[in-house]
């Protein structure tokens, strides 16, 4: 290897890499990566914690964690959302940008239907949430995968994959804001206040750029 074509720390020049970070593409990439992570944290940690404090029974609370399977299936029905086009959505605003919008509103809904939800007396509502959260939020990834692939050339895909993963690093963060709210309140207004965030966050769609049709079937 020509290490002489390598700059090294002193001679790079940070202001440039910074400024690379700040591009609409990788802040929409960073966006992108928070909404990816936060429905994740909700169901892996949060939820667990909730229905431990309410009382919960051990063996419920590990059901759940059979829930968060999606995340390892979504291969399954990775090439749905990859070649089917969904009816008015995917007209208007292209093949990925139409799934992460339908992901995102997915994520909403399960925030909501847990945000509703009594683990004490209904954990069965509690369940179906928790379902329709780690659906959508794995659809949410794999929609968001494939954005990243095609919205930028080979050569920025690292920077696409560390805005992303700076992203995601702050929905842990801000997953981790819940149980603030929850302790001045309650869980069910902690929920409730990430649906907002993530309804907020999910705006990002609306003004990312959807990759054109030939990059993808390149691709």
């Amino acid at each position: 290897m020509n290490t002489e074509s390598i700059p090294s720390p002193k001679n790079r020049n940070w202001g440039a890499v910074i400024k690379s970070y700040l591009t609409p593409k990788m802040l929409g990439m960073m966006s992108l990566g928070f909404a990816s992570g936060l429905p994740y944290m909700l169901i892996y940690s949060e939820l667990a914690y909730w229905m431990k404090k309410e009382g919960v029974d051990l063996t419920i609370i590990g059901f759940f964690a059979w829930i968060g399977l999606a995340y390892t299936l979504k291969v399954f029905w990775a090439p749905i959302v990859d070649r089917f086009q969904i009816p008015i959505l995917t007209k208007s605003f292209g093949q990925r940008r139409s799934w992460m919008l339908l992901a995102i509103i997915g994520t909403i809904i399960g925030m909501l239907i847990i945000a509703s939800s009594d683990p004490g007396t209904n954990v069965t509502r509690l369940a179906v949430g928790a379902v329709v959260l780690a659906t959508s939020g794995a659809t949410l990834d794999i929609s968001i995968d494939a954005w990243r692939i095609e919205a930028a050339p080979v050569d920025e895909q690292t920077n696409m994959a560390a805005s992303y993963v700076l992203g995601y690093r702050l929905a842990i963060i801000g997953a981790g804001l819940s149980y603030i709210v929850a302790g001045m309140t309650n869980w069910n207004i902690a929920y409730l206040f990430m649906a907002i965030v993530m309804a907020v966050n999910g705006c990002i769609v609306f003004f990312i750029k959807e990759p054109s049709r030939a990059v993808r079937q390149k691709a």
